[in-house]
């Protein structure tokens, strides 16, 4: 590096850009306004209780709230309000020729009534209350008498479950699950 100014190093530049480069009021300006500009996104933590609006449900409610959704949206609620369906059907029987109502819309798998979707939810639901109750009966802090309660409830409620759904699938699909 050259030394000229009499030995001296040329001063440093401090800004880049347009404007005066070495002015320190210029510079102590910018630095001020940084700090207005700083403080006002950057506000100071303040400690302020605020009352809350409400308070946090239990874990029941939360679980009622969720098993809830979980039935109507195994139920198909959102194919019931896009599509909306008719709640029953009716078929001609063709000895009398006799209107009968009819809750399962047989042929179709993707289309139902309302009360078939209100029942498969039901069913969805009792094979999910199978499961936690299977899950309870590890309980060891329960009694004896009370956890074999529960494993048989959980299992028949299981067993009835899965049945009625493949009863249901059958009436909706025949020849389902059948080896031809």
């Amino acid at each position: 590096m050259m030394m000229e100014n009499n030995g001296r190093r040329p001063p440093r530049m401090t800004r880049v850009g347009p404007g005066p480069v070495n002015n320190p009021v210029f510079l102590r300006c910018d630095r001020d306004v940084m700090k207005i500009i700083l403080r006002a996104c950057c506000p100071r933590r303040v400690r302020a209780y605020v009352e809350p609006l409400f308070e946090l449900p239990s874990s029941k409610t939360v679980f009622v709230l969720v098993f809830v959704l979980y039935f109507l949206l195994t139920s198909g609620i959102v194919y019931d309000l896009v599509n909306q369906p008719r709640s029953t059907g009716t078929t001609r029987d063709r000895l009398t020729g006799a209107e009968k109502p009819q809750a399962i819309l047989p042929n179709r798998l993707n289309a139902q009534f309302i009360i078939e979707g209100m029942a498969a939810g039901l069913l969805f639901v009792l094979g999910g209350l199978s499961f936690i109750f299977l899950d309870n009966a590890h309980n060891t802090s329960s009694s004896k008498t009370v956890r074999y309660l529960l494993l048989f409830g959980g299992f028949s409620l299981l067993a009835v479950s899965y049945n009625g759904i493949v009863l249901f699938m059958k009436i909706k699909l025949p020849g389902y699950l059948e080896y031809k």
